[in-house]
């Protein structure tokens, strides 16, 4: 008896190193509707009842007058702050159309298994010029961002945020992006003493002050070369493999692939 050994080792070994580490990846490719009903629950409520969260042609929309927070429970969760998996980065792409207040609310976070948030992503028009906003970054502040990235942004206008959380036993490091290119790219960070913190889920929030906004893409994973490569970085693609191999039974077949992309593959 013989076996036939052939591409599907290289194939499986392109999927390993294109997303090993990549613990959520969310297009919100959904038929239009409410998000916790169209998932069919892959996103679930946690708080807030009037006016859901909706998808409609591929983005999920908060608004400002309605009150749904949902949350999507990650792969491998519980997260404990004493675990091996402490760093997580997040990207989306979004676009606001309505302008929040003066002072702004958060509408995304990460979520341990009760009320406890890090890593809020504010949006607020304090300290920009008229007509336009900012985004901030707070953890344990519930109240106000605690650090503001000074860009302007423009309504109607897609924007690339990337954030990191670190949730170790003694600390918690929030950090954010704007149309980063790599991860060394200016971005704004926090540092706050915590009793560190378990990540469960992600969540989206509808709240009074946010404006209105949209957004797609939704990626989280524990490197920033996983939810993003800035358009410079490439992903990990195989450019030769051993060609298709026949071996008895029992006999030893060696395989070869190489690969080019953004270090690390």
């Amino acid at each position: 008896m013989k076996k036939v050994v052939s591409c599907i080792a290289a194939l499986l070994l392109s999927a390993t190193l294109s997303g090993a580490a990549l613990l959520l990846n969310e297009p919100f490719t959904y038929s239009d509707g409410p998000l916790v009903t169209v998932s069919t629950n892959a996103w679930v409520h946690h708080s807030g009842s009037a006016n859901e969260v909706t998808v409609t042609s591929g983005r999920v929309y908060l608004d400002a007058a309605n009150t749904e927070d949902v949350n999507r429970p990650l792969p491998g969760q519980p997260y404990a702050s004493s675990g091996s998996t402490n760093v997580f980065y997040t990207s989306f792409t979004v676009r606001f159309t309505a302008l929040p207040t003066s002072g702004g609310t958060y509408f995304a976070h990460f979520k341990d298994s009760g009320t406890t948030f890090r890593a809020r992503i504010w949006a607020l028009t304090s300290g920009a010029q008229s007509g336009k906003f900012r985004l901030g970054i707070s953890s344990i502040s519930s109240s106000a961002a605690s650090v503001t990235n000074l860009m302007d942004l423009s309504l109607t206008t897609n924007y690339t945020v990337v954030t990191r959380l670190v949730n170790s036993n003694s600390v918690t490091t929030s950090q954010l992006w704007i149309n980063p290119t790599v991860e060394t790219d200016p971005s704004v960070s926090i540092t706050e003493s915590s009793s560190g913190f378990t990540v469960v889920s992600y969540a989206l929030r509808e709240n009074t002050g946010e404006g209105v906004l949209s957004l797609d893409n939704l990626q989280i994973g524990t490197s920033f070369a996983d939810v993003y490569n800035g358009g410079s970085g490439q992903v990990p693609t195989i450019t030769s493999q051993s060609p298709n191999q026949t071996g008895t039974n029992g006999a030893s077949v060696t395989l070869g692939v190489t690969a080019t992309g953004t270090l690390p593959l």
